[in-house]
C-alpha cells in the first residue's frame, strides 16, 4: 500500500508591513517620492489621485517628475505588493503634494 499523493504545502506569513514616512524631495530637478523600505517586498504600487498606478521594482523611491507635471494638488499612497508568501500591505496614509512653482516678479 503506497501513498501516491503529491501534497504541496505553502506557508502564508500574513500581510507585508504598510509603507510609512512618505516624503517628496527635489533632488537635482528630480521630484523623488521616498518611503520606508519594507522587508520581503518585491515591488510596490503607488496610487496617485485615486487612479494612476505605478508598479515598481524593489526600490523604495521613485522619480515622479514625468507624472506630477500639472500645477495642482496630488494625493499619493503606497503599498507593498503580494509575494509568494506574503499578502499585500494596506495602502499607506495619504500624502499630499502640491506642485506649484513660486514665481516672483517686480511691479513698477
Amino acid at each position: 500500500d503506497s501513498d501516491n499523493s503529491n501534497t504541496i504545502s505553502i506557508n502564508n506569513y500574513g500581510a507585508l508591513q504598510t509603507p510609512h514616512n512618505l516624503q517628496i524631495n527635489n533632488i537635482n530637478g528630480e521630484i523623488r517620492l521616498s518611503y520606508d523600505y519594507i522587508e520581503n517586498a518585491v515591488d510596490y504600487t503607488i496610487l496617485i489621485n485615486d487612479g494612476e498606478y505605478i508598479k515598481l521594482s524593489k526600490t523604495y523611491y521613485v522619480d515622479l517628475s514625468d507624472i506630477v507635471l500639472d500645477a495642482t494638488n496630488y494625493s499619493i499612497k503606497v503599498k507593498a505588493n503580494k509575494t509568494d508568501y506574503f499578502e499585500e500591505s494596506a495602502y499607506s496614509s495619504e500624502f499630499n503634494y502640491s506642485n506649484y512653482e513660486i514665481i516672483e516678479f517686480n511691479v513698477h
